[in-house]
């Protein structure tokens, strides 16, 4: 019995069908366009109905939690208001003393242009004791306000 030229039939089939090809092309890649696409429906016609179940595209599962659908709840205008109100996003203590000095300095600055509290930021902390350039390192000051 020789071997039978069948192509997929059906979409499923026809995407397990690419799955194949894909896994035969990689496996045959001295193969030019033509021989690859004979070849491949050649060996695709012998595998069974088993085999070519193993190139098909299974579906995802969805976990049990996310398939249970929630029950509405009538919500209070007040609630609904506090639920879509955006939160401060929490900047990060850095590890380096002089963004964190910067950053500090620019929200007690507020009047200052970013590049002009960039200039006069740098030029205080430059001032700075080494022990309190130190202090800002170790992320332990707050001050609410900073003069130039």
């Amino acid at each position: 019995m020789g071997a039978r030229n069948a192509k997929p039939i059906g979409n499923s089939e026809i995407k397990a069908f690419f799955n194949f090809m894909k896994t035969f092309k990689e496996t045959h890649p001295h193969l030019n366009h033509k021989a690859l696409k004979r070849e491949g429906i050649s060996a695709w016609g012998k595998l069974t109905a088993k085999e070519k179940m193993l190139f098909a595209v299974k579906p995802r599962e969805t976990p049990k939690s996310k398939q249970k659908k929630k029950k509405a709840v009538a919500r209070s205008k007040a609630k609904k208001r506090a639920v879509y109100k955006l939160k401060p996003q929490a900047t990060p203590s850095l590890n380096c003393g002089f963004v964190n000095f910067l950053r500090q300095y620019r929200k007690s600055n507020t009047e200052l242009t970013t590049k002009k509290s960039v200039e006069s930021g740098t030029q205080v902390w430059v001032s700075l004791s080494k022990e309190f350039q130190k202090k800002y390192r170790n992320g332990m000051v707050r001050i609410s306000k900073i003069c130039i």
